[in-house]
C-alpha cells in the first residue's frame, strides 16, 4: 500500500475502465471518470492510494476531505487481485488517513452492480444513508451525512454537510468515525 504517484495514472485508469466494463458500465473518460487522469498528481487535499501485489499496482482509492468529513471515491481492484485483500487494504488506508486527519465521518456512493464492494463497505461499518442520492437534498449527486450513533440512518435524519463531486452512484453510504473513536461502534476498523 502506498500513496499514488503521477506515473500511476495509466495503470489506474486501466483498472477503473476495465472494472466498469466488467460490470456493464461504459467508462466516461471525459465525464464522471476524468478524475482518474489526475490520480497521484492532484494537488492539495486529495489523498490517492494504490495497492500493490507482487510489485504490480492492482487497486486504487481516493480520499477527499470535505468540511469535517471526507468523501471516498474510485475504489477499484484489478480482476486478478480480487479476493486477495487489496480492496480491504485500500479501505483500511483511506479510513486510517481520515482518522489521522481528524475527520468525523466518511461518505461514498456506489452502484448496485458492485455487490462485493458493498459487502466490503458494510463490513467496515458503512451504512446506507440513501438509496437515491436525490432523496437527501434535491439533485445532490452524493452526500456525506452526520450519522447517528444508534445506526439508524433515515434520509430525514441526515444533515448534508457538503456536495461532493458527481460520482454516478445510486447508493450512498456513510461511516461515523467519531463513534468508532468513542467505542460506540462495535466493528473496529482493521
Amino acid at each position: 500500500m502506498r500513496r499514488a504517484r503521477p506515473a500511476d495514472v495509466q495503470v489506474c485508469a486501466e483498472i477503473v475502465f476495465v472494472s466498469l466494463r466488467e460490470h456493464g458500465i461504459t467508462p466516461e473518460p471525459e465525464g464522471l471518470d476524468r478524475d482518474v487522469f489526475g490520480f497521484g498528481a492532484r494537488p492539495g487535499r486529495f489523498r490517492d492510494f494504490v495497492a500493490e501485489l507482487d510489485g504490480e499496482t492492482v487497486g486504487i482509492a481516493c480520499l477527499e476531505p470535505w468540511n469535517e468529513g471526507g468523501w471516498i471515491s474510485k475504489v477499484f481492484v484489478a480482476t486478478k487481485a480480487r479476493g486477495h485483500g487489496a480492496g480491504r487494504a485500500l479501505l483500511v488506508a483511506v479510513v486510517e488517513e481520515a482518522q489521522v486527519l481528524g475527520m468525523t465521518h466518511l461518505g461514498l456512493s456506489t452502484r448496485r452492480v458492485f455487490a462485493r464492494a458493498i459487502r466490503l463497505y458494510e463490513s467496515f461499518g458503512f451504512v446506507p444513508i440513501s438509496e437515491s442520492v436525490e432523496a437527501l437534498d434535491g439533485p445532490v449527486t452524493g452526500a456525506v451525512g452526520t450519522l447517528s450513533q444508534r445506526g439508524i440512518h433515515d434520509p430525514q435524519d441526515v444533515q448534508t454537510v457538503h456536495e461532493p463531486p458527481a460520482s454516478g452512484g445510486d447508493l450512498s453510504y456513510g461511516l461515523d468515525l467519531a463513534a468508532i473513536r468513542r467505542g460506540a461502534d462495535k466493528r473496529p476498523v482493521k
